[in-house]
């Protein structure tokens, strides 16, 4: 080639991945129009181009990775127990273990606690109910996850949808 063209760069399935104007063909590109090239210019990943068009794409979605997220976002979300609502991210996990030893050890003991909705004085036995609560809440948010799981490898679950409604449907055990 001597004259700079206008290419794109698509992957094995025909999505366009990349776009450059050069001299050289560069690996895995295809010469174009310039109208195809403005098409496909901004919009990598999401074209694909066969037969000299250029058609929308949309890439599948990797539902095991959207599950991952979606457990976490609700494992580590927070839940209400007592009419309090309580951080149940990682931190606040330990933080929680770590009250109820200190309760567990000195019942007669005070716990400062800040919950997400703020400050409160806990005995021993509403430290126990904070993390019995927590931990049932985390214990049920895994449940759905396995279940979810399951759903996905059995393929009765197909759609980030399914999976929004299992942990949506998620509550604090009894």
């Amino acid at each position: 080639m001597s004259d700079v063209v206008a290419q794109i760069i698509l992957d094995a399935a025909g999505v366009v991945v990349g776009t450059c104007r050069s001299d050289i063909l560069a690996p895995g590109a295809v010469v174009v129009s310039e109208a195809i090239f403005a098409a496909a210019t901004g919009q990598l990943g999401q074209v694909r181009y066969a037969a000299g068009q250029i058609s929308s794409y949309t890439p599948p979605i990797d539902l095991a990775a959207y599950a991952a997220a979606a457990h976490l976002a609700r494992r580590d979300g927070g839940v209400t127990i007592g009419g309090m609502l309580v951080k149940s991210d990682g931190e606040s996990r330990s933080l929680i273990t770590g009250a109820y030893a200190l309760s567990d050890a000195k019942p007669d003991a005070t716990i400062d606690f800040k919950a997400a909705s703020g400050w409160i004085t806990l005995n021993a036995a509403q430290m126990q109910t904070v993390a019995l609560g927590v931990g049932g809440w985390v214990q049920a948010c895994y449940s759905a996850y396995r279940a979810v799981s399951a759903g996905l490898a059995s393929g009765a679950i197909t759609t980030p949808s399914q999976i929004d409604a299992a942990f949506a449907a998620v509550v604090l055990p009894s």
